[in-house]
């Protein structure tokens, strides 16, 4: 892969657009990440990490979906699977059927993460993002699906890019559009050229080793104070031990836990 100047959509978000992007910016961005979609489930796989974190641009406003360590083939010696069943992914951007782990998923559950990313480009984070993982969880298994609200925040986005993350964000995954259908949404009549891309969203920002060291910092400074805070008692501390969930632990606990509060992850 070239070297991609510009980092992460994520990256260029918390440097320059922590309200996150406009709607013709991410139109474009999107537009290219189905276009990889279509190509990733072309060939059987799943990508089961679509995020802004793993959206990458370069210098010309390229895109690029980036980091298969997660995805994985829905074929076996030539046979198509029924599914997949590892719980794998980062929390607010999956499935409610990987997380449920019941009936296994397919390439439906790329595109329950590509529509959390359409609302986390358009927010500047996730939903569920103030969370812990344990309630992202709950949230996502049992709430209805997010979505673009009517509130002053939202208001400024078009009806046709509503529709677009109703087709994404179906909790049963077969009510899910493809990627291939997405790319012929009216939504993406507002994509722009990658030029576009370089005058809206690089021309201002720094370079990536200048942004990476004041965002370490900036990360280094909220940890220390987050920590303080736990030392003093002011955060509730929940652990937790890597990846290898058992969900119906994180369940129980996850339901436990009162909305509205800052948690601390150990």
């Amino acid at each position: 892969m070239p070297f991609m100047a510009a980092g992460s959509c994520q990256h260029i978000m918390k440097t320059a657009f922590p309200d996150g992007f406009e709607e013709s910016v991410i139109a474009t961005i999107l537009r290219e990440v189905l276009k990889g979609l279509v190509n990733i489930h072309q060939h059987g796989d799943i990508h089961r990490d679509v995020k802004a974190g793993n959206i990458l641009v370069d210098s010309s406003g390229a895109i690029k979906l980036c980091d298969f360590g997660a995805s994985a083939s829905l074929f076996d010696e030539g046979k198509r699977l029924h599914g997949r069943n590892t719980f794998t992914g980062t929390p607010c951007w999956m499935a409610p059927e990987v997380l449920e782990q019941e009936k296994g998923y397919d390439f439906k559950a790329d595109i329950w993460s590509f529509g959390i990313t359409a609302l986390e480009l358009a927010h500047g984070h996730a939903p569920y993002s103030k969370f812990p993982p344990m309630k992202i969880i709950m949230k996502t298994i049992q709430d209805a699906p997010p979505r673009l609200d009517h509130s002053e925040r939202d208001k400024k986005f078009s009806k046709s890019f509503r529709k677009l993350i109703e087709k994404c964000l179906q909790k049963k995954a077969h009510d899910r559009s493809s990627a291939q259908e997405l790319l012929k949404h009216p939504f993406f009549k507002k994509a722009r050229s990658s030029e576009y891309l370089t005058r809206t969203l690089l021309k201002e920002l720094p370079s990536l080793g200048d942004s990476a060291k004041e965002s370490k910092i900036k990360q280094d400074m909220v940890i220390q104070k987050k920590l303080a805070e736990v030392e003093r008692g002011a955060l509730p501390r929940y652990r937790m031990s890597g990846w290898n969930f058992d969900v119906e632990a994180i369940k129980t606990q996850a339901s436990q836990l009162p909305d509205g509060e800052d948690y601390f992850l150990v």
